[in-house]
């Protein structure tokens, strides 16, 4: 959650959610489960979010 909620941390999430398979970064999204509302709120966490939105159909949040 630090890295994205971080300035530059954000971008390596980002990267990570559009080049890795979804089978390799499941932990990743699975972080991000009961935190969407906050994360949809904050300056950098909101790209995140957009991100797996975007890269990742099959998730469940």
């Amino acid at each position: 959650m630090g890295c994205a909620r971080d300035q530059n941390g954000n971008h390596v999430i980002h990267k990570c959610i559009k080049c890795v398979p979804m089978e390799k970064i499941g932990f990743i999204i699975s972080t991000f489960r009961g935190q969407v509302a906050t994360l949809c709120t904050h300056p950098y966490g909101c790209h995140v979010i957009k991100r797996v939105l975007e890269h990742c159909s099959d998730v469940n949040v």
